[in-house]
């Protein structure tokens, strides 16, 4: 499925952590906490996620999730 979370580089297992059957990690630099725009106002592109902890947040999403800013695997790769 094109645009989805599965065929994105940006869709991973996050280190340390047990994934669901069907969630990974989003890693796309859109997805942004408090932490990350202290001295610049974030972009209209960008998703501002707050999180009660000092660590950087983290999306999860299913395989089958659509996102306009789908980065796509290289040819031939699949995850």
């Amino acid at each position: 499925m094109k645009g989805r979370c599965s065929t994105c580089k940006n869709w991973s297992i996050s280190e340390g952590w047990e994934p669901y059957k069907y969630h990974r990690a989003c890693k796309c630099k859109l997805f942004l906490n408090e932490n990350d725009f202290r001295d610049e106002e974030p972009s209209s592109e960008t998703v501002l996620i707050e999180d009660d902890y000092d660590s950087r947040a983290e999306v999860y999403s299913g395989a089958d999730f659509g996102c306009i800013h789908h980065d796509p695997l290289p040819e031939g790769e699949t995850k």
